[in-house]
């Protein structure tokens, strides 16, 4: 009740969470931004609370996993990071262990941050058979690297043609990568892509970065920025290489009924071991005609369990 004795009109505000107000003082933020806010912090608490965990004792591990849940829901960039920070600012505050919070609140928020923006990865346009087909000849060349090796662009952007070392009987192809998001266990920079995508009966595909005749970029005449408006002009992104081998690999799974080797495709995809990443690149697997997708067979063929 008002101080006249009339009623306000509106929805009732709701009290803001506990801890909230020692943090985000009303005078300083809009109605909007502080209601934002109560809400990520209510949100949050309800995840802790299903998991039977004051939020006081909230780990940076645990708002990793509340960062995937957003990813999960389809939350933009910024909302995830706002959320994150918010409710990391009111328990730090709170804490009963603020230096123990801190020694891993580092790494853990640079993983929030590239979960984040991986959302964007894993929701790129998938790259069908026909689209592949009418690209430009430098284009498919690009794709089909990326899709065989499991590479991201940035690996190969700064390429040069004496990176490639072509081993006898063709086997195999050495890469020798510039830049990398991860370093090897043994500290090698140097890949080797065996996957070949020439049909079962031997006959030999031109696209096939193994024995096709055009399959390896010439990359001293690569013109990125063109390639890039072609391939943003089909709807696509360098991000759908790798959707389109995850979808193929889970509707392959689902098809033929078989079991490929988990650690197979972390590896393939540079992936760390246990990794869910690839259920988030091939959700929506279940509506896509495998007949439709660049034929893979032989790719997917090598993950299998042995």
């Amino acid at each position: 009740m008002a101080a006249d004795g009339v009623k306000k009109r509106g929805r009732p505000v709701k009290p803001s969470p506990e801890g909230f107000d020692d943090c985000f003082r009303l005078q300083a933020y809009s109605t909007d931004t502080i209601n934002s806010k109560r809400s990520s912090v209510r949100a949050f608490r309800v995840f802790l609370a299903n998991k039977s965990i004051d939020w006081r004792d909230a780990t940076p591990s645990l708002f990793l996993d509340y960062a995937e849940e957003l990813a999960d829901h389809d939350l933009p960039y910024q909302a995830i990071i706002n959320s994150v920070t918010t409710n990391k600012q009111i328990t730090l505050w709170h804490s009963p262990r603020p230096e123990a919070f801190l020694i891993n609140w580092r790494h853990t928020y640079e993983s929030i941050k590239r979960m984040a923006t991986e959302r964007k990865s894993t929701s790129a346009a998938i790259i069908f058979k026909n689209c592949l087909n009418s690209m430009t000849s430098s284009l498919q060349s690009i794709i089909w690297f990326l899709l065989l090796s499991g590479l991201r662009i940035g690996s190969i952007k700064k390429a040069a043609n004496s990176d490639f070392m072509r081993l006898e009987n063709s086997s195999s192809i050495e890469l020798y990568i510039r830049h990398i998001k991860y370093i090897p266990d043994d500290y090698s920079r140097k890949i080797l892509v065996t996957n070949c995508s020439c049909a079962w009966n031997g006959t030999i595909v031109d696209s096939c970065v193994l024995h096709g005749s055009r399959a390896l970029p010439n990359f001293s005449k690569v013109n990125w920025q063109l390639l890039e408006f072609e391939l943003r002009r089909s709807g696509l992104s360098w991000h759908s290489t790798r959707r389109t081998v995850a979808t193929y690999i889970k509707k392959y799974e689902f098809i033929y009924n078989v079991y490929l080797d988990e650690n197979k495709i972390n590896t393939l995809f540079g992936w760390n071991i246990g990794s869910s990443m690839l259920e988030r690149y091939a959700r929506g697997w279940e509506t896509v005609n495998l007949e439709l997708l660049p034929d893979l067979d032989r790719l997917v063929y090598g993950l299998k369990t042995e």
